[in-house]
């Protein structure tokens, strides 16, 4: 008596085989180079503006940096990763700074230079302009003085020379008048035109006058 057998299915192509030892399935690899979902994703940090300009200011090529006319040239020196260009823009930026502050403190220095020059040319004017109507008025007292002196001189000698006349004809001078008796005689005295009391009163308005003169012209100055 005869059974009959069905045919047993044939292996579909796509049904993964045992793999042999050593050797990953294609699960794993796949597995292996897909992207964990624990996994963060990182990026390159956007620089910033100060970091822009120090990368910018150095020369790609060689590294080459210039600073106040002095020449230093490196291509191993030229900073490489972010951190390095943070820190040259930073000192970049220091020098910057500071050379900037150098030039203002010379500025200042020159203008306070020049102040101090033309004040001290203002000071030097005005002391020289002081002595000079110091000297005027110098020059006008002494002349004053002279003047006054003089005519104190000029009344004592005319009072002296009218008391040396009036001393000498103390007796008067006689004479006869002919329609007269010729016993009738005139006595004739001289006496002087300007007396002393006029002479001292004129010799002190003169010097009020004077005096109110010089302080009104110490006023003006």
């Amino acid at each position: 008596m005869t059974f009959y057998s069905p045919p047993r299915p044939m292996p579909s192509p796509t049904k993964l085989r045992k793999p042999r030892p050593g050797q990953a399935t294609e699960t794993e690899v796949q597995k292996a180079t897909a992207p964990s979902s624990g996994w963060v994703t990182t990026t390159k940090p956007t620089p910033s503006r100060t970091l822009q300009f120090a990368v910018a200011s150095l020369d790609a090529g060689t590294g080459r940096v210039e600073t106040n006319g002095a020449v230093w040239s490196s291509t191993s020196a030229r900073p490489q990763t972010h951190v390095e260009q943070y820190w040259a823009a930073r000192a970049l930026t220091a020098e910057t700074v500071l050379s900037a502050h150098t030039s203002h403190q010379r500025e200042l220095s020159e203008v306070k230079h020049r102040e101090e020059a033309r004040r001290q040319r203002e000071i030097e004017a005005v002391v020289h302009v002081n002595e000079v109507r110091q000297h005027k008025l110098e020059k006008f007292v002494a002349a004053l003085v002279a003047v006054l002196v003089g005519l104190f001189c000029f009344v004592t000698y005319m009072m002296y020379a009218s008391m040396k006349i009036s001393t000498s004809r103390n007796k008067g001078m006689h004479f006869t008048i002919p329609i007269l008796s010729p016993f009738t005689s005139v006595v004739e005295h001289e006496t002087g035109v300007i007396g002393t009391r006029a002479v001292t009163i004129f010799i002190l308005v003169l010097g009020i006058v004077a005096y109110a003169s010089i302080r009104r012209w110490m006023r003006r100055t």
